[in-house]
């Protein structure tokens, strides 16, 4: 029997890509798109209309899972109402993402609600037998899973991370994107350059200082996170890229290459892809990491994570090309 999904926050970039990915995923049905904004209106992606529903009528439509795909303070006050009527739920706003509510409320300036269950991390390479058992799920931000991928294998080795983030506008979101289109013709900045969200959300799985600082680049979708890691000296000589593969060696959708991975190559698809290991003689690794952010850095994960909580096969690589677009 299929799996009955329901989405809130449908309309944005993410929401429709999540759309198009359920669409197309045969072990599940959706029920509804919750948008009140875009009510009336066909999602393009799955060729669902939008409907502006009230937590009552969500209830009433029996899904299994909500995913939320709205702004950051949503979920913590809705997804209660679901938990207790066990719908399960999958979050891809930050807001179950942090283990200690204080540095949630510190870095989002806003109060921190306790669910009625603990929430599980949902990097599903590093997480999935707690995944397997949740109810309620907390999606990676996009940045932090290409930074987690690359570092967790050897942070117990590192003195330090540095991670140079470059980003396509959909990370912006749906109402920056077309103002941004028009910013980046021919043109590449940085934002946030210090204490970035995405900073502390790292740092709060490793003891090493963590510093990050992303760019924005002059296409839609897709992105790159270059790690600087300054390796203790007696693990300098370990080889790192053999490392890496025995590491992933169980995961389709993480690919240790040979080369330096491109943007390019994981468009539109739920694969993350990790090269370089060269160090140099300072002591420094230097790791790039490229993936969809549209994708494995948000809905494509979260769909992971849904069939990791209900027992469904795994998906792959999922290379497949979806409307999603301004």
């Amino acid at each position: 029997m299929k799996k009955k999904i329901g989405i809130i926050g449908a309309s944005g970039f993410t929401g429709r890509e999540l759309a198009g990915l359920l669409k197309l995923d045969e072990y599940v049905e959706i029920v509804f798109l919750s948008s009140r904004s875009f009510a009336g209106k066909i999602n393009r992606e799955s060729q669902i209309p939008y409907e502006d529903l009230d937590i009552e009528a969500m209830i009433a439509r029996q899904p299994d899972c909500i995913f939320f795909c709205t702004p950051h303070g949503v979920a913590m006050k809705m997804a209660p109402q679901f938990l207790q009527h066990d719908i399960k739920v999958v979050d891809l706003s930050a807001d179950f993402r942090f283990r200690d509510p204080q540095v949630f409320s510190a870095t989002y300036g806003i109060p921190y609600q306790n669910p009625p269950i603990k929430p599980v991390y949902g990097l599903v390479e590093w997480f999935a037998p707690e995944i397997k058992t949740a109810a309620l799920v907390a999606n990676p931000g996009c940045y932090v899973t290409g930074a987690l991928t690359a570092l967790l294998p050897v942070a117990e080795y590192a003195e330090w991370a540095v991670f140079d983030g470059k980003s396509g506008y959909s990370g912006a979101g749906a109402d920056n994107a077309l103002m941004l289109q028009q910013k980046l013709q021919n043109n590449s900045y940085a934002y946030k350059i210090t204490n970035h969200r995405h900073e502390a959300e790292i740092q709060q799985f490793v003891e090493a200082p963590i510093f990050f600082t992303p760019h924005l680049l002059p296409f839609f979708r897709g992105m790159e996170v270059t790690a600087h890691l300054k390796i203790k000296p007696q693990f300098q000589s370990l080889d790192f890229f053999a490392l890496f593969q025995k590491v992933y060696a169980d995961y389709a959708c993480v690919e240790i290459c040979p080369k330096i991975p491109e943007i390019a190559e994981v468009q539109h698809s739920n694969q993350i892809m990790l090269g370089g290991f060269e160090v140099d003689k300072n002591g420094r690794l230097v790791i790039s990491a490229v993936l969809d952010n549209l994708r494995k850095g948000a809905a494509s994960q979260a769909l992971q994570n849904l069939h990791l909580m209900f027992g469904l096969p795994q998906i792959d690589s999922m290379r497949t090309e979806i409307i999603t677009k301004i």
